[in-house]
């Protein structure tokens, strides 16, 4: 996305130009030359996004600025293409949504929603309501891997006070499952020596590289704070990940931070007596992400 993410200014021949977010300053040949398109191409592109009140256009002595409408929204999206034919279209990208004046015949199972050449109201509410039904299903199945990495076998509450036996009681733990070798737990401490893993409320103990069989969260939960480190630790989450799913975990993370540091979390966990107990709090957490 080209448009400013915060107010700024920008130098246009020799000229201070004020650019709030969501805002782009730039011409149409500009455009073609950034995208490597044609003049007409991108004319057409920015007059079907005005159509769908995507964006808005104010001609000025310097250049066109360009508005970004529900920028907040419109940073979720990427557009991919505008085609002029359906034979054009090229199935091979990874597309989610078609728009269409025209029905569309071989679209490879991919939902097409046909609108008026002149975007009306309805057209918009539909463009609108279809988008966050897309969103809220990749959220759906994003949430689901995440799922994924909890079990019964990685759940337990912590018996111990120091870190390096909660550790050995979470490695162990992991051992049992076959989840790690007996190399797994002194690579954790090692990792440790180099700086604290503990954030907020929670520790992260973690090896520096991807050397487990199977990618899972070990969870230890106390009922009364831990010292660990300068942070005073409720939930101590022991990171087990096998390098085919290092990327994908990545993209997960945040999310897992973000649940086990919610207020949620930290007005509920001290009613968890069981796996079960902890699944719907972790579901509930979820919810709140955006």
């Amino acid at each position: 996305m080209m448009a400013n993410f915060a107010d700024g200014t920008i130098i246009v021949r020799g000229q201070t130009v004020s650019i709030k977010r969501g805002e782009i300053f730039a011409s149409l040949r500009f455009l073609a030359d950034k995208w490597g398109w044609s003049t007409k191409k991108v004319k057409a592109y920015v007059q079907l996004l005005e159509k769908l009140k995507m964006v808005t256009q104010k001609e000025t002595p310097l250049g066109t600025l360009i508005t970004i409408e529900n920028y907040n929204f419109y940073q979720k999206l990427n557009i991919i293409n505008v085609y002029f034919t359906e034979e054009k279209i090229d199935y091979t990208q990874n597309i989610d949504l078609i728009l269409s004046t025209v029905k569309i015949i071989n679209h490879n199972n991919i939902q097409c929603l046909k609108i008026t050449p002149f975007i009306n109201d309805e057209d918009n509410s539909n463009i609108q309501y279809i988008i966050e039904t897309i969103l809220f299903k990749k959220k759906i199945i994003k949430n689901r891997h995440l799922y994924e990495l909890f079990s019964e076998d990685c759940f337990t509450f912590i018996d111990h006070s120091r870190k390096e036996d909660i550790i050995h009681q979470l490695c162990s733990k992991a051992a049992n499952n076959g989840y790690i070798d007996e190399s797994f737990e002194n690579l954790v401490l090692e990792r440790e020596e180099l700086s604290n893993t503990g954030f907020s409320n929670i520790a992260v103990p973690h090896t520096l590289n991807t050397t487990s069989f199977k990618t899972r969260i070990l969870v230890g939960i106390s009922h009364k704070p831990i010292s660990w480190g300068i942070n005073q630790i409720n939930v101590v989450l022991l990171l087990v990940i096998n390098s085919e799913d290092k990327d994908e975990f990545k993209n997960l993370f945040q999310n897992i931070i973000s649940i086990f540091t919610s207020k949620m979390w930290n007005n509920n966990y001290r009613k968890i007596t069981n796996f079960q107990e902890f699944t719907r709090l972790l579901e509930n957490s979820t919810q709140l992400l955006k």
